[in-house]
């Protein structure tokens, strides 16, 4: 089951960003993981693009969060979105092992995604 699923199956509250809104900012203390239900992001590092995501699912914070350290990027909408907030994601990957199989694949997907970027 996904994150997304799971965080559906539980109602978790849904909290809404307009476009231009900030997210997630560089460099400040991590602490939450937004979950996107709906709209699209963009990804900058130190005021550079990077990518965007519009994908229901795709996460933000949750390297922060798991490692408690500041954000590594600024995340911030580029249309109206929606997205879960898990305040406390070490407790919800506790109360809810089948979220932390998802998300050790997730970052195995971007682990080699980056690898065949960096090879090619």
């Amino acid at each position: 089951m996904s994150l997304i699923m799971s965080l559906k199956i539980l109602d978790h509250p849904i909290s809404e960003f307009k476009k231009g809104d900030v997210i997630v900012q560089e460099g400040t203390p991590g602490g939450a993981v937004y979950v996107l239900l709906s709209g699209s992001v963009e990804v900058s590092l130190s005021g550079q693009f990077i990518t965007g995501s519009s994908k229901e699912g795709d996460t933000f914070g949750e390297i922060a969060s798991i490692k408690s350290c500041n954000h590594g990027a600024t995340v911030t909408a580029s249309e109206d979105s929606q997205f879960f907030i898990i305040k406390d994601f070490i407790t919800h990957l506790k109360q809810n092992p089948d979220d932390s199989i998802y998300v050790m694949k997730m970052f195995c997907d971007r682990i080699i995604k980056m690898n065949q970027h960096i090879v090619t």
